[in-house]
């Protein structure tokens, strides 16, 4: 078979099939690439959406059985288009790629590399969470946890002053931060309802409160009241920004986390925005961080989990995490949103140690 068969009969199905739609997928040899004054062409690009834009994903480079299967023309042409991987295939194996920053330096990966969207595209959520058996099982094994320790805790669970440390036991208490999500996610919550009467003292406050701002970086917490003080009028913008429904949540997300948001305020990443977005409206929302997506990793949902998240990152991570929640019975009412949050921070240590904290 010639190469250009070989691309037609099983190379583009199998793109296919792993989840790219045809508008995802160049049409072969379609692809111009400049290297100075040569032209290249590339076999396949594989895309995908931000917004209205189409970006390259992965490049494929397509091969006869007869030839080499070096990567050096493949990765000059993710390099060019900057697409984070490419692949070289004769039909029958294929070689995956994450794309260095330099000639020769690109990763072999043992897996194919495919986005997580288009992993919830190829399956329904019924489907994606029935192939989990045991993740029920570690649900029921943290909730009868959470359980327990309110039983036992001498306080009332819902004025826990986690950061004070009432007693011993609190180390390895489950409550704590159930309490703590809640009570931050409050105090946000009813600041974007007053946003329009709110003083600068008052956004300084809240929005650069250690209590509320629990394990961001006390430099970052100094930025956001430094910015906040100076910038009043921007963060009341920022903040009716975040809370105007008719822009994507995609849009939303990376104009406050992105530096070059035209709403970013500095020392906001992606974790205190799904914290804002979760304060706006629980029920769409949920809280997100490094840790939750390495819990997700850990349970095999995701397969790749972001250096940087974007929007679209946040956008698919959230539907995960939305679709988590309804497996919570939440029978002392913690609210769903912190339970989910706090699972998936906690199950890959349980995971290792048999513990949840402590």
């Amino acid at each position: 078979m010639s190469e250009k068969e070989i691309a037609e009969s099983k190379v583009k199905p199998y793109l296919l099939k792993l989840g790219f739609s045809e508008e995802l997928i160049s049409l072969y040899d379609s692809v111009l690439v400049r290297f100075g004054t040569t032209t290249g062409r590339v076999d396949f690009v594989c895309y995908y959406k931000k917004g209205e834009d189409k970006l390259p994903f992965l490049v494929v480079e397509v091969k006869t059985p007869k030839e080499d299967m070096g990567p050096i023309q493949a990765e000059s042409y993710a390099q060019r288009l900057n697409a984070p991987f490419f692949a070289l295939t004769n039909g029958d194996n294929w070689h995956w790629y994450l794309t260095g920053s330099g000639q020769s330096n690109s990763l072999r990966l043992r897996d194919c590399p495919v986005p997580i969207f288009m992993q919830m595209e190829a399956l329904t959520k019924t489907e994606r969470i029935k192939e989990k058996g045991d993740l029920v099982e570690l649900i029921r094994l943290y909730e009868d946890k959470v359980k327990a320790d309110g039983e036992k805790c001498p306080r009332q669970d819902n004025v826990c002053l986690f950061w004070k440390r009432p007693y011993d036991a609190c180390q390895s208490c489950s409550i704590w931060n159930l309490v703590w999500i809640n009570w931050a996610t409050e105090e946000l919550s009813k600041l974007i309802k007053n946003i329009e009467k709110a003083t600068s003292r008052e956004l300084s406050d809240t929005l650069g409160d250690p209590s509320i701002l629990w394990g961001i970086y006390p430099p970052n917490i100094k930025m956001i009241k430094g910015w906040i003080s100076r910038h009043t009028e921007k963060t009341k913008e920022t903040i009716r920004y975040l809370a105007n429904e008719k822009i994507s949540i995609e849009d939303r997300f990376d104009d406050i986390v992105s530096r070059k948001g035209k709403y970013h305020i500095p020392g906001i990443g992606a974790f205190l925005a799904s914290m804002l977005f979760t304060a706006l409206d629980g029920k769409k929302y949920t809280i997100i961080s490094d840790r939750n997506l390495e819990g997700l990793k850990r349970l095999n949902i995701i397969d790749i989990q972001p250096t940087f998240m974007t929007g679209s990152d946040y956008a698919n991570f959230n539907d995960i995490m939305l679709e988590l929640k309804e497996l919570f019975k939440d029978e002392a009412d913690y609210g769903r949103s912190a339970l989910v949050h706090d699972f998936t921070l906690l199950v890959g240590r349980y995971l290792d140690s048999g513990k949840w904290r402590g």
